[in-house]
């Protein structure tokens, strides 16, 4: 169990998907790089609850007020006040192998999705670095939370939509809390734009976890990446009907595909040959786009579903899951990322290989298993390469979340059970993956 109020003792915590602020007891100094990247704007900070110069409206004590910290880059061009927040849901969480039941990751990853979609388009915030470390589940809300505001556009819980009525923000409970964002880059304009550009270049993250692009710092070239056969899929039945219901049927309209010769809305290279590809994806420059993040929230999901135990099976290490298992960890924990750029990716061989994850997973996971291969086209394939893009930066995220909610309404009545905190055993060695988080 994480409690996240051990950041600080001073902490006043917002409503979901709020802000805290924190009060640093040490003297002011000026802010790491890391807390630079994790300041937000103040526009936030005055929606969120909390007044740009750093005092909590609803303080729960007079010890709330936030360390003001001044900013200047030399280039005589930009003047900026940094305040420390992060946003959090809540402040008490576990991680995802805590989970009670497969239904649950799922919840849990869905709510990330929504928002992270929040924080990049309504922020210009990115993440960079969602993980299985950085993305928890079962948040406990701080006594009197109700009572606090929250933020106006808040996105909504996954909870809605199977209930498909949008509540009113206060009785809303997030499935996810998202933390760490000491590698998370502001997406602006103007004279901060030439910062952002150099920050959004880095390749960053904790490796196992790290979309392939940014792993590589090139727009992904491999031959398995270029095939463009999945459309944003399509909702049936009650899916449908309650994704309409919360949602509106005019963002239902925005993503889907309304041509036969579109995926994601953007339209694919036509009969161009791979050496032509590669050399078009050499000469394009690199920046982490939101969907890397969305590919980053696979992998977290990804490596949670493999290690679960659900109720009532047993491992036998003779077993062809338990082979397949051993042979997909050892790849997925041993992936780093290279000195050099535009090495290929070793995880490569997960994506590809739809009969060894099936292999990988329990018998009862099978239809789980299903769904993680449907998500892998939509993952798999390198959409700056597409001769007109998809108009929209989220197209990974809806069209992930989607597949999510028609499992989760398909099977709304069958959870697969999990024995929290069993993780299957693995028979390979297991390196320290978050000490190895780099940024290059």
């Amino acid at each position: 169990m994480i409690k996240v109020t051990n950041v600080s003792e001073d902490i006043t915590t917002r409503e979901m998907f709020g802000v805290i602020t924190s009060s640093p007891t040490s003297p002011a100094r000026p802010p790491s790089f890391s807390e630079l990247m994790c300041t937000l704007s103040p526009a936030l900070m005055q929606e969120a609850g909390t007044d740009t110069d750093g005092t909590s409206q609803n303080a729960q004590s007079s010890e709330a007020e936030v360390a003001r910290q001044e900013i200047v880059f030399k280039d005589g061009s930009l003047h900026r006040n940094s305040k420390q927040t992060r946003i959090l849901p809540a402040n008490v969480a576990f991680d995802l192998f805590h989970t009670k039941s497969v239904n649950d990751i799922l919840m849990a990853v869905y709510d990330a999705l929504e928002l992270h979609r929040m924080l990049a388009g309504k922020r210009r915030v990115v993440h960079r670095d969602m993980c299985i470390f950085n993305i928890l589940m079962y948040p406990t809300f701080q006594h009197g939370a109700d009572q606090q505001k929250s933020l106006q556009d808040c996105p909504r819980p996954i909870d809605e939509v199977l209930l498909g009525n949008a509540r009113a923000p206060e009785k809303q409970r997030a499935r996810c809390l998202l933390i760490d964002y000491d590698d998370s880059a502001k997406l602006t304009t103007g004279n901060a734009s030439a910062i952002t550009q150099k920050t959004l270049r880095c390749r960053t993250g904790t490796p196992s976890y790290t979309a392939r692009a940014v792993c590589a710092g090139a727009v992904h070239s491999e031959r398995s990446s270029l095939f463009w056969d999945e459309q944003m899929p399509l909702l049936e039945g009650n899916a449908r009907d309650l994704y309409i219901k919360v949602y509106g049927e005019e963002r239902y309209n925005k993503y889907n595909d309304l041509s036969p010769d579109t995926i994601h809305g953007g339209i694919p290279p036509s009969r161009t040959k791979y050496r032509q590809l590669q050399a078009k994806a050499a000469a394009m420059p690199f920046y982490h786009r939101w969907e890397y993040d969305a590919e980053s929230l696979f992998w977290t999901m990804y490596s949670a579903l493999l290690r679960v135990t659900p109720v009532g099976f047993t491992e036998k290490p003779k077993d062809g899951s338990a082979a397949s298992l051993t042979y997909a960890w050892e790849i997925f924990r041993k992936h780093a990322i290279p000195k050099e750029p535009k090495d290929a990716d070793t995880r490569t061989t997960l994506l590809s290989d739809g009969r060894g994850l099936m292999a990988a997973l329990p018998p009862c996971m099978a239809p789980v298993g299903e769904l993680l291969l449907r998500i892998i086209y939509h993952i798999l394939p390198s959409y700056p390469l597409m001769d007109v893009l998809p108009p929209h930066d989220d197209h990974l995220h809806e069209a992930i979340e989607r597949l999510i909610l028609q499992y989760l309404v398909d099977n709304r009545d069958t959870p697969i059970p999990l024995i929290p905190h069993q993780l299957r055993p693995v028979y390979c060695s297991e390196p320290d993956v978050r000490a190895a988080r780099r940024t290059i």
